[in-house]
């Protein structure tokens, strides 16, 4: 019986880091990518696009 419980705890503690982990990457994915110095609105198109993409800064 107490083998079992420890099982449980292993398979749960292992579930709990695997779902942090996807998390975690979720949330660093979906931010600004690295390549992007910052979003502004730009005032030819009127989109939100990354500040180098801009035509006007050009």
């Amino acid at each position: 019986m107490a083998m079992s419980r420890i099982r449980r705890l292993m398979l749960l503690v292992f579930l709990s880091a695997a779902l942090g982990t996807g998390v975690l990457y979720g949330f660093k994915a979906s931010g600004n990518p690295s390549s992007c110095p910052g979003r502004i609105v730009c005032p030819l198109t009127g989109k939100l696009i990354c500040r180098d993409a801009c035509p006007i800064t050009k």
